[in-house]
């Protein structure tokens, strides 16, 4: 008798529960199926946001790897749609227009096309120097490359005060590379400023010479014999 008791009272909870649940239901069950819609949506919207921007990456570095000169460089630009690959892009164009800028010149005309490189790199830093869609490690390598463009051009003010620039940017303690590399060229840049002998100067004797006594000359350099003097001797 108790255990049919029993079995009677958990048959009235379960269709109490199941009353009660599928009242609930009615009144809720939309709101909750909806949700949990959206947030499966949410996941999947955020794992295909994710795996577009590896692909994105990928992108950018294969194309900016195939790329030999600042044009093919330039003319892949226009692939990047994310803003951070773009900037990516347009530092790597600055940098290959410097890296032209340096090579020495072996024709008339490469002096006017080292200034025009010049000039295309330092519009490319400009560029990313104004944008606010800029990461902070691309910014500081813009600030350093600017301060290489001014080195080539022989403007070392300029170059001084873009790696001050770059000493002074709120990123920088997370850059000690970077840092490092900007204290280098600021030290450097004394050194690039005095010019250097291509030979080394003469030894001059300042000891007075002893009354009465003839200054002698400088040793002349001994030659090395030729082929008449050893058919000579």
């Amino acid at each position: 008798m108790d255990s049919e008791h029993r079995h009677e009272l958990k048959e009235s909870d379960l269709a109490t529960f199941l009353a009660k649940a599928g009242s609930l239901w009615k009144r809720h069950g939309l709101k909750t199926m909806i949700v949990v819609l959206v947030a499966l949506l949410a996941i999947l919207i955020t794992r295909a946001s994710h795996q577009r921007k590896l692909a994105l990456h990928d992108q950018t570095w294969s194309a900016l790897g195939t790329a030999t000169t600042p044009k093919e460089l330039l003319d892949r630009v226009g692939q990047f749609e994310d803003p951070t690959a773009r900037a990516l892009a347009y530092l790597s164009v600055a940098s290959a227009y410097n890296a032209s800028a340096a090579l020495p010149d072996t024709t008339p005309d490469d002096g006017a096309h080292r200034e025009k490189s010049l000039e295309q790199a330092s519009n490319m830093v400009k560029r990313l120097l104004t944008s606010d869609d800029v990461p902070d490690l691309i910014h500081l390598n813009a600030l350093l490359l600017g301060g290489a463009i001014a080195e080539n051009r022989g403007d070392f003010d300029a170059a001084t005060d873009r790696y001050e620039q770059v000493l002074a940017h709120e990123a920088i303690e997370n850059e000690p590379a970077i840092a490092k590399r900007a204290h280098f060229r600021l030290a450097f840049i004394p050194t690039l400023q005095t010019p250097q002998p291509f030979g080394a100067e003469p030894v001059q004797d300042d000891t007075p010479a002893t009354p009465g006594e003839a200054v002698s000359a400088p040793p002349a350099p001994v030659d090395s014999p030729t082929e008449s003097d050893e058919d000579g001797s």
